[in-house]
């Protein structure tokens, strides 16, 4: 839906780059193929209009649009989630190779475990716009510390063991906290398994080790 339906694919691509005044019309064509080649559109249908072009292709061309005023960090926000799991993986694929070739690092925000675990090497756990874990994929999507990211991992199906296979540790059931009325203390309070009195107090990000941190006192306490 960020694609004008009006203008042709070479032009979405580098409207970037002509936003900044760069480049002359020819010189914006060139960009456009040299760019729709390296996602994998080809460069003969960069005159066709978005409609033209399948969910997964619209994706690639997205993509290469962000590409074209060369950035260093690039934003991806649910970039698979209208996908199906085929085109999904192609796209992954993609950005990984994109990733190794120019460098890149990118900020991806998603709800799918298992495209943060495919594409993640830090990873930040967030309840109601607040980080409550901090740290290393491997940590974070293996050994969670906050009761909030291991009920999240947990609800994640898998074949090998049932749902929620911490003992007892099930989410309090309730109105889900309005980000207009944040609970005082730990924003996870009310809905924690482990809620007590001490959770009313203010939460800070405290530092596990040089490279994890967790919002929850009694993680803290536990490690």
């Amino acid at each position: 839906s960020s694609l004008d339906p009006r203008l042709p694919v070479w032009r979405t691509i580098t409207e970037p780059v002509w936003l900044q005044g760069h480049g002359s019309e020819t010189e914006r064509r060139e960009l456009a193929c040299e760019l729709a080649t390296l996602v994998g559109i080809r460069h003969e249908y960069l005159d066709r209009l978005p409609h033209a072009f399948s969910g997964g292709q619209r994706q690639r061309i997205a993509i290469a649009r962000a590409l074209s005023a060369q950035p260093d960090i690039i934003l991806l926000d649910e970039p698979t989630s209208a996908l199906d799991i085929s085109v999904q993986a192609q796209i992954l694929n993609l950005l990984v190779m994109l990733q190794r070739q120019r460098k890149l690092t990118y900020v991806l925000i998603s709800h799918n475990i298992s495209v943060i675990r495919h594409m993640s090497d830090r990873v930040a756990v967030m309840y109601l716009g607040q980080i409550v874990e901090l740290g290393t994929a491997h940590n974070v999507l293996n050994h969670p510390r906050h009761p909030y990211t291991r009920l999240l991992l947990d609800s994640v199906p898998r074949l090998d063991r049932p749902l929620l296979q911490h003992a007892g540790e099930t989410m309090k059931t309730g109105e889900l906290p309005s980000n207009r009325r944040l609970p005082q203390g730990c924003f996870f309070r009310e809905r924690c398994p482990y809620a007590s009195v001490d959770c009313g107090q203010p939460q800070s990000l405290t530092p596990l080790n040089e490279t994890d941190g967790v919002r929850c006192w009694r993680a803290v306490a536990g490690s």
